[in-house]
């Protein structure tokens, strides 16, 4: 039992250093994310993308409280890059 205990101690904490680490990582990504270039100022909303061959926003808006669009707007005002 003592063995037993002493494994899932190791394993345990082998597991923390992975969640510590992915945790890292998602924090840099999350910090590392800039949505003020998907934010179309003139219409109040967000593009769902980024049209590189044209080198402009996409043409189709967030014009509803879809999730993922709620979510880069709150980030993006906690943020201060766009405005309330």
């Amino acid at each position: 039992m003592i063995n037993l205990l002493g494994t899932a101690k190791r394993e345990i904490e082998e597991i923390i250093k992975k969640l510590t680490d992915i945790k890292n990582r998602v924090n840099k990504m999350a910090e590392n994310a800039d949505f003020k270039m998907l934010f179309d100022k003139r219409r109040d909303l967000f593009s769902i993308g980024y049209d590189i061959e044209s080198d402009s926003l996409g043409k189709s808006y967030y014009d509803l409280l879809a999730s993922e669009a709620r979510q880069a707007s709150f980030i993006a005002i906690a943020r201060g890059e766009i405005n309330q």
